[in-house]
């Protein structure tokens, strides 16, 4: 086994612990609808993409790069946030 083959392994394990103990305080907490959770979630995401671009300085001579997948990709992320309290409380 590679070097790199094994920070792979060890970055999967980080994320699935993490990403997967998301939801856990929605369960915990009283909530009627996903908006505020989905909106606290969604600017919590946007401030830590603001902070690591400033540190890896994504941009070329032509300026900041800017890619189109990304935004639909947040897009379809952002309006997943919404059904994920209703459905977490059902569980």
């Amino acid at each position: 086994m590679t070097v790199s083959t094994l920070v792979g392994y060890i970055g999967v394990g980080v994320a699935a612990i993490f990403f997967g103990s998301t939801y856990v305080p929605v369960k915990q907490h009283r909530s009627y609808d996903g908006v505020m959770f989905g909106f606290f979630q969604c600017v919590g995401v946007l401030l830590m993409a603001i902070l690591v671009s400033f540190v890896v300085q994504p941009y070329d001579e032509k300026g900041w790069l800017f890619v189109p997948t990304g935004i639909l990709g947040g897009a379809l992320w952002c309006g997943r946030n919404f059904f994920v309290t209703p459905i977490v409380k059902s569980i």
